[in-house]
């Protein structure tokens, strides 16, 4: 509904936008499927410390690479439908703007629509999670097997705040922020699926790479109970 909306108010921009985010995409989804086989590796190993560093690096590569490309539309809906301040001059660079901006306005918006609340979108995300954790590894052990997350004032050094989370329940927290990534992904895409007019016009300046190629042959082969036995490109 939002993909609707844009498009239809403010389609030049809302094009550069989409293009940018399917122009990011692939590299997005690498980023995240290579944190989420190290964190499975992980668990197969049953060692507390690496579990909890793994959590932590998914935990920020879900923040800082795949919630900053999907958090873009609902950012730039706030941004385009309700005046939020914002220092984009080119459209296509809501995409770059950093996960931290998108999840603070998204977060702190006071507006409900019939489908639901915006907040609602980052629920799972925490900037301080992300900045204790994998963002400036302050984070610890306890003998009862929970990890310390504690936030300091850059400035001072004084702490701030502290989390305490056991694995199960870090575990949890991981789950939100994928379903959540789940809802962006997925009404971007069915919004492209349903427009195939729209999907003509965006304009992508991507340059795909080899390996993106193949993994595209492989999905469409896999999706018609084909396999590629060979794959040979120029």
């Amino acid at each position: 509904r939002l993909c609707e909306q844009l498009y239809k108010d403010h389609e030049a921009e809302f094009l550069k936008v989409a293009a940018s985010l399917i122009d990011n995409a692939n590299d997005a989804g690498l980023r995240s499927g290579q944190a989420e086989d190290v964190l499975y590796e992980a668990l197969k190993n049953s060692e507390i410390e690496p579990i909890f560093s793994a959590q932590l690096n998914l935990y920020k590569t879900l923040f800082e690479s795949d919630f900053r490309l999907y958090g873009a539309i609902p950012y730039f809906y706030l941004c385009k439908k309700y005046g939020k301040l914002h220092q984009v001059s080119d459209a296509d660079k809501f995409v770059e703007v950093s996960a931290s901006e998108k999840f603070h306005v998204i977060r702190d918006v006071e507006l409900s629509l019939p489908q639901g609340n915006f907040s609602e979108l980052v629920s799972g995300f925490d900037n301080h999670i992300r900045n204790a954790g994998a963002g400036h590894d302050r984070w610890e052990l306890t003998d009862k097997d929970t990890m310390i997350l504690k936030v300091v004032d850059d400035k001072s050094g004084k702490e701030k705040k502290r989390f305490e989370f056991s694995q199960r329940e870090f575990r949890d927290i991981l789950e939100k922020c994928r379903v959540n990534l789940w809802v962006l992904r997925n009404g971007f895409t069915i919004f492209l699926e349903n427009n195939p007019d729209v999907e003509e016009k965006i304009a992508s300046k991507h340059v795909y790479k080899i390996r993106e190629i193949k993994d595209a042959a492989n999905s469409y082969a896999a999706n018609l109970s084909f396999e590629v036995k060979e794959f040979k490109i120029d």
